[in-house]
């Protein structure tokens, strides 16, 4: 009877992971590829290496990003991290608190 508590105990463990680590990340995988099967010309967005651009062009795998005007570098689909206007809304994926960001002159 022992060994049936202590298997229950690690099952349940064992769930307790999934939904607290795993579930949520596969949320936010399905959220990202939505993003970057959405995408259209003219939308501001960010790549994961922090460049701001508007998608210029759009192909099966690759993106025309347009970064300033009249050059347009090409980047993988997948690079795309988030649009413009989520950053400038405070809607980033991450959970960085505002509180912990120092304004200029306030140090």
């Amino acid at each position: 009877m022992n060994a049936l508590v202590q298997f229950g105990f690690l099952f349940l463990l064992l769930i307790l992971f999934w939904a607290v680590a795993m579930r949520p990340a596969r949320r936010q995988r399905e959220n990202l590829a939505q993003l970057q099967d959405g995408l259209q010309v003219g939308d501001e967005v960010v790549t994961t290496s922090g460049i701001f651009g508007s998608v210029a062009q759009l192909a099966e795998t690759r993106i025309g990003l347009e970064i300033a005007p009249g050059i347009v570098i090409e980047v993988a689909r997948q690079a795309i991290a988030r649009k413009v206007a989520d950053v400038e809304l405070g809607r980033e994926t991450d959970d960085a608190d505002e509180s912990d960001h120092v304004e200029a002159g306030d140090e």
